[in-house]
């Protein structure tokens, strides 16, 4: 019987390690590895030999500040790609999907994506890749949320803005605060990217380097037209009103110079104020002629939309209409929080993509400012060359340009 049980102990240890594996990827600066014995990470600057290695990959901190870590999670599966190790951890509560990913040639990042089970979830914070003690003095380069933290040779920092960057003695975090309910069909996402910097006088030209690495084109200036505070400040225009303008460009800059003007962008004054984002009586027929003039000077049509409505009386006569929409609004506005209008809002923005209203082809481009991330996502699928940046008028501005 002893014997028996001895052998059994026997296969049971070298099931289990015939199970446990280690998964590893590497590029010209980086290396990562994740161990699924234990959920154990290493992010490595394989040039300066130093590693990153967090206490865990994520945890979840509720209203009540009980918090789920990555130890209260099962590792449901594990796979290595190309580029990339995607790790599926369950929970009674939560489901987390994390992809650990080499990007262009010498950065990594971290992809996290939360979905509740069952039924939304209430969570205060998520946590992503604390520290302790794996660096020697890491501090937050900048005054601003989602600042670079410099830990060593390296430098972290999230892709969204709405992400906090910790650094206080030898202990970082990026965390994000959350004001409504994680949903079982509509996960939240986020990503945190490495790089390094071989020495202290090259961190700047490094992350300038890498930001233009990985946005989705090289920076480029975009010179447009914009009608706000010219043919409209709070009041409707026509489409004869755009026309004049257009000449008006034309001849004093497009022709007149030589210089090429990227885009007309519409400002507010073109729709129907329901809140709907429709065109307004004097576009009744969209921007057909005013996309015909724009293709006859090389240059492209744009149009604005506001996330909450606008501003001053053009926003209170949308916002009244809201509840004959079902449209749901915060503070006297409306929330593309909300999911009536947020769809309504994101539909509008794949249908102007996809009608011939705003301009596809590899010669034209259009301009939107809109709020929430969220809402630049359907349109990107649409048509790649969408390309994201803050605004200070707009909070955010979508771009698609070639």
């Amino acid at each position: 019987m002893k014997k028996i049980l001895t052998l059994s102990m026997l296969a049971l240890c070298v099931s289990h390690s015939a199970i446990a594996a280690n998964y590893s990827l590497n590029n010209d600066n980086i290396a990562l590895s994740f161990d699924d014995a234990n959920s154990t990470v290493v992010v490595k600057d394989t040039r300066a030999n130093h590693p990153l290695k967090p206490q865990e990959l994520f945890f979840l901190t509720l209203p009540d500040e009980t918090k789920i870590h990555t130890a209260d999670f099962k590792v449901k599966h594990v796979e290595k790609q190309d580029s990339g190790i995607v790790v599926d951890f369950t929970h009674p509560d939560f489901n987390v999907t994390v992809k650990l990913n080499l990007v262009k040639g010498k950065y990594a990042s971290i992809d996290y994506t939360i979905a509740a089970v069952g039924q939304p979830r209430d969570v205060a914070k998520i946590t992503f890749f604390p520290t302790k003690k794996q660096a020697q003095a890491p501090y937050v380069d900048g005054a601003i949320n989602s600042s670079p933290i410099i830990a060593d040779s390296f430098f972290i920092l999230p892709d969204k803005p709405i992400v906090n960057t910790y650094a206080y003695e030898a202990t970082t975090n990026l965390n994000v605060e959350l004001k409504t309910p994680i949903q079982p069909a509509t996960p939240v996402s986020y990503t945190t990217y490495f790089g390094t910097f071989p020495e202290t006088s090259q961190l700047r030209r490094s992350v300038n380097q890498f930001i233009d690495a990985v946005r989705p084109r090289p920076y480029k200036p975009y010179l447009h037209y914009n009608s706000w505070m010219d043919i409209g400040f709070f009041t409707p225009y026509s489409e004869q009103d755009v026309l004049g303008r257009m000449d008006e460009w034309n001849k004093e800059f497009i022709a007149g110079r030589g210089v090429a003007l990227d885009a007309f962008l519409l400002d507010d004054g073109w729709d129907d104020l329901t809140g709907r984002w429709l065109f307004g009586p004097a576009f009744s027929k969209g921007f057909g002629k005013v996309r015909e003039k724009a293709d006859s000077l090389h240059s492209s049509v744009g149009l604005w939309l506001s996330p909450w409505g606008g501003y001053n009386k053009p926003r209170d006569t949308r916002v009244s209409h809201a509840k004959e929409y079902g449209f749901e609004t915060v503070d006297g506005k409306l929330a593309l929080s909300g999911p009536n209008y947020f769809k309504n809002f994101n539909e509008q923005i794949v249908k102007l993509i996809k009608t011939s209203t705003l301009p596809r082809s590899s010669s034209t481009g259009w301009v939107m400012p809109i709020r929430i991330l969220r809402a630049a996502r359907s349109p990107r699928i649409l048509t790649p060359l969408l390309h994201c940046c803050i605004t200070c008028a707009a909070p955010i501005r979508i771009c698609l340009l070639t």
